[in-house]
């Protein structure tokens, strides 16, 4: 079957090392449109990072927000956004308390820009300050509870992959939320976390633009690097992930392509798309 829609993961996979866009890759993606097939950029990011990085191109693109948790169409607008109840939000903020981990937390669509930053809580190197050049509105607080007395979009969280991973396992056991982590490609031994309403996933989300499409996984190419793309490559007719990703990644993917820093977006449009 003809690909119809092409679904590529941002970080470390669209984008080089740099945080840029190769030539190929743009050129790949251009080609991919000009044959029919649509886009969709899937992200962790949120709504301000991720327009930074598809707006530049011009062209047009579904975006897969937060990990699937907000979905934008190539007109701009909100086709799906998904919330954490105060209840819920409460209680994964007892975990994170329990493992030593200080969240941060994103407000609703289309407020998305707004974060509120637990006060000595982690970022990765340069987080913070990547943040607010991409709009991210950030209020450190002392109380993170304080906020969480309203419906939220998600929490997140960036600390040592143990902690991390720890108390992942403790979310496994609640059936309202889902924890999605990745390894942390910046500092070694350390890891992303984004606690999202149960059922949150970017494979979720595409199958509800396929739907939208009226076309079936069969007819999709997913490209991804990290475990959090390893359900989207799963799900896809194609999936595929590129070289730089931890090994359990790779392994799920139907085919590995060139690292983020070889153009390997590139490498399986022309394999996959033509």
């Amino acid at each position: 079957m003809p690909i119809q829609l092409v679904a590529i993961d941002i970080d470390r996979t669209l984008l080089d090392d740099n945080r840029g866009v190769s030539e190929a890759n743009l050129a790949a993606l251009r080609r991919a449109q000009a044959k029919g097939a649509q886009i969709a950029l899937c992200s962790g990011r949120d709504l301000p990072s991720t327009r930074a990085i598809s707006q530049p191109m011009g062209l047009a693109f579904w975006l897969v927000i937060q990990n699937g948790s907000l979905v934008i169409d190539p007109a701009g607008r909100a086709v799906y956004t998904c919330s954490l109840s105060e209840a819920t939000a409460n209680r994964a903020l007892d975990v994170l308390n329990r493992h030593g981990l200080g969240p941060v937390v994103y407000e609703l669509y289309p407020r998305a820009q707004h974060v509120w930053w637990q006060e000595g809580a982690r970022s990765a190197p340069g987080m913070l300050e990547f943040r607010r050049e991409h709009g991210a509105v950030i209020t450190v607080i002392k109380d993170i509870r304080s906020v969480l007395t309203k419906p939220v979009s998600h929490l997140e969280v960036f600390d040592s992959a143990e902690r991390v991973l720890a108390a992942d396992r403790e979310f496994a056991a609640d059936p309202e939320v889902v924890a999605i982590t990745n390894l942390s490609s910046s500092q070694r031994g350390a890891a992303l976390m984004g606690i999202y309403p149960a059922g949150t996933s970017k494979e979720w989300a595409l199958e509800q633009i396929a739907r939208t499409l009226g076309i079936t996984s069969a007819e999709v190419l997913a490209i991804g690097d990290n475990l959090n793309d390893i359900g989207m490559v799963r799900w896809a007719g194609m999936g595929v992930m590129v070289a730089n990703g931890p090994e359990e990644a790779r392994k799920a993917a139907d085919w590995v392509a060139p690292s983020n820093n070889e153009s390997g977006v590139a490498a399986a449009i022309e394999r996959f798309v033509g």
